[in-house]
């Protein structure tokens, strides 16, 4: 690091066709870095843009766990649009009351459920019980 005045960093960045960009400033130093600038920013959006690709969305389908067979099917329809746009899933089933005694029945209901999804998948979790709901989460499969 060499100490320069103004007039002399900007002239040597003229020189070498680069611009003169200013990290920080301390106590009346500014602290300046010769780079080109567009090609900084570039790669910087470029690392966003991919670091926003690589997060995979994930969506979720909630039902109560009295729920008719063509309710059923709907709900397998989004899931399998779901799944097949590339997203991670996670099923829900709610037990309200005192349907809560049944909550172990769960588990066969979303059994059920996956059955009637058409892509392929594969199950990232089993269900499990998490208070008053039966959970598990769905990876698509590549």
């Amino acid at each position: 690091m060499t100490e320069l005045s103004l007039e002399d960093a900007l002239k040597m960045a003229d020189e070498q066709e680069l611009d003169l960009v200013m990290l920080s400033e301390k106590d009346n130093k500014a602290i300046c870095k010769l780079m080109n600038y567009s090609k900084f920013v570039y790669n910087k959006q470029k690392m966003e843009r991919k670091n926003k690709k690589s997060t995979q969305q994930s969506k979720e389908i909630r039902f109560d766990c009295v729920i008719a067979d063509n309710d059923m099917k709907i709900k397998a329809n989004q899931a399998t649009r779901i799944l097949n746009d590339g997203h991670t899933l996670k099923v829900s089933v709610f037990y309200k009351g005192r349907l809560a005694q049944r909550i172990s029945d769960g588990e066969n209901l979303l059994d059920k459920f996956t059955h009637m999804i058409e892509s392929k998948y594969t199950i990232g979790k089993k269900p499990s019980i998490e208070g008053n709901r039966v959970t598990m989460t769905i990876i698509p499969s590549k």
